[in-house]
């Protein structure tokens, strides 16, 4: 299973037609349509219900939509992960916290970090500190 074939299989999805899902991915409908009856087949399962006017996804179509869509938010994330300056570590931080006051000053921190000079950031807005020189200026408790 290839990534794109699934996005093959979401343009399909999103579209409800085969003529207008080939049409945004730039290839031809026949091929799009037997790329999609090649992955039924590797599946062993029927994605979509087929009528002359209109395509619904099956059970089976929606399951795979749910995962092809994480699969590819997961290979534009690493995308973005490896396309730093080489030395840089790049990446997602979250932070979670109670319902107290420890959330408002937490808030209040990142606020104070988002406003940090632009030559602070990289080309994304990202803030370029490293972890331990953000952590010191968290309040401790």
């Amino acid at each position: 299973m290839e990534l794109r074939i699934l996005r093959y299989f979401l343009a399909v999805a999103k579209e409800e037609n085969f003529t207008k899902a080939a049409m945004s991915l730039n290839v031809s409908q026949p091929a799009l349509s037997r790329q999609i009856a090649q992955l039924e087949d590797e599946l062993g399962q029927t994605l979509f219900v087929r009528s002359s006017h209109c395509i619904v996804l099956t059970d089976a179509g929606l399951l795979l939509k749910r995962r092809a869509e994480e699969m590819l938010s997961l290979e534009d994330k690493i995308r973005r992960e490896f396309s730093n300056d080489g030395d840089e570590i790049s990446g997602e931080l979250a932070f979670g916290c109670g319902e107290n006051m420890g959330m408002l000053e937490l808030a209040e921190k990142l606020a104070e970090c988002w406003s940090l000079p632009k030559n602070l950031r990289n080309s994304k807005g990202r803030i370029r500190k490293s972890l331990s020189e953000f952590t010191a200026r968290l309040p401790t408790t």
